[in-house]
């Protein structure tokens, strides 16, 4: 996110558009979830419930326009990015004592 809006900002058939910024993949809810598990060595609570109007399988950016527009390549992929989001709030919540 931070180097397209770096793009963003020099690229100059950018101004005025709008532009989906994402890591290039295809990620369901359920493997984000089973990577949180594994970045954070524990199980989380599920509660699954009936699919609901609007819900999706899967989500993924289409980014070509980015691409093509201002040069927008992903630099991380998603699971480093989530270790890395995972690994900043750590550092910003003192743990409680044992």
């Amino acid at each position: 996110v931070v180097e397209a809006n770096l793009l963003a900002a020099i690229a100059s058939q950018a101004t005025g558009e709008v532009f989906n910024v994402g890591c290039g993949s295809r990620v369901s809810l359920l493997e984000i979830i089973g990577l949180l598990e594994a970045i954070l060595g524990r199980p989380l609570d599920r509660h699954h419930t009936a699919r609901r109007s609007g819900d999706v399988d899967h989500t993924q950016a289409d980014i070509s326009k980015a691409k093509r527009l201002m040069g927008y390549l992903p630099l991380v992929e998603f699971e480093a990015g989530l270790r890395r989001t995972v690994e900043f709030f750590r550092r910003l919540t003192p743990r409680p004592a044992p």
